[in-house]
């Protein structure tokens, strides 16, 4: 399964170093969603002008996403032409919206049924009332008051903080809903879509959490995902302004690369079938014509 792994994503690196002018095209496609959502989020609502644009960044951002997505599945089944690529991109998008939409409400469900779990997980009990903390009287009130300069062993081991193995359990799960499952499946339906069509939408289905696929998943995760989160977010130190502001410019590009790279690499792996990147066996020698007998 390993072996499959590492073959599959090595002929996704030599497809996409054979095709750079298709990952040119998914570059501005994704460099144009970047934009929009920056625009969207910094613009304020003051005048008729700003609310226009507004009203336009927020329509433009979900179809500049589903378009990029709907590039980089079309780029993973063998699209891989610039103008294939920007064409499936034109046509597939809203395909794509409209498969995702359901997925997105159960989402949403999802993620309020947790927060719900999670308030009654982490709810702490009430604290006790006047009337209980003040109805019985100690024997050792009117003793004066001793503070030791030591507690005792069994003191400080009761003062540590217990592990809520249900709040564990329940990041966890949410971690792997949200992380891993979830994006296994809407990355199935838009290979399925970029590949067949609609009438492709659950072929295969039930190799979605397959070991191997999420194996290739999680090896692209990384790539996509955890490399460029620490090369935005890990603070480097500088001397002087114009070196902070070339390292920021180099990291933010570095990031931009491996992510759209990243995530091409991991559809283009997935979208190879199980086993089709394994050796083949080698075949069987040619023998000799037997020779006919009378």
């Amino acid at each position: 399964m390993t072996k499959n792994v590492i073959a599959a994503i090595g002929a996704s690196i030599r497809a996409l170093l054979a095709h750079i002018p298709a990952l040119v095209v998914l570059g501005v496609l994704y460099a144009l969603f970047i934009i929009a959502c920056y625009f969207f989020i910094t613009t304020r609502e003051a005048s008729v002008i700003q609310v226009l644009f507004t009203f336009v960044f927020a329509v433009a951002i979900p179809v500049l996403f589903f378009a990029l997505q709907a590039g980089c599945a079309g780029f993973a089944v063998g699209m891989d032409a610039p103008g294939a690529t920007l064409r499936i991109a034109g046509k597939a998008f809203w395909k794509l919206f409209v498969v995702s939409l359901p997925l997105v409400l159960v989402i949403v469900l999802c993620v309020w049924l947790l927060n719900k779990v999670e308030t009654r997980i982490t709810a702490k009990p009430a604290p006790a009332t006047q009337s209980e903390t003040h109805g019985s009287v100690s024997e050792d009130e009117s003793e004066p008051l001793s503070v030791p300069m030591h507690a005792p062993a069994h003191e400080e081991e009761a003062k540590k903080p217990k592990v809520h193995w249900s709040y564990v359990l329940l990041v966890t799960f949410r971690l792997l809903l949200f992380g891993i499952v979830v994006p296994l499946i809407l990355i199935h339906l838009w290979l399925g879509i970029a590949r067949d069509g609609l009438r492709g939408l659950f072929k295969g289905f039930g190799r979605v959490l397959a070991p191997q696929t999420v194996l290739t998943y999680a090896v692209g995760m990384i790539i996509f995902g955890a490399i460029p989160y620490f090369l935005l977010f890990t603070r480097i130190g500088t001397k002087g302004e114009w070196s902070e502001l070339l390292l920021f410019g180099v990291r933010l590009l570095l990031a931009f690369l491996l992510s759209l790279t990243g995530w091409v690499l991991t559809l283009r792996a997935l979208a190879e079938p199980v086993g089709a990147t394994t050796v083949p066996a080698p075949a069987e020698p040619d023998l000799p014509p037997q020779p006919a007998q009378a």
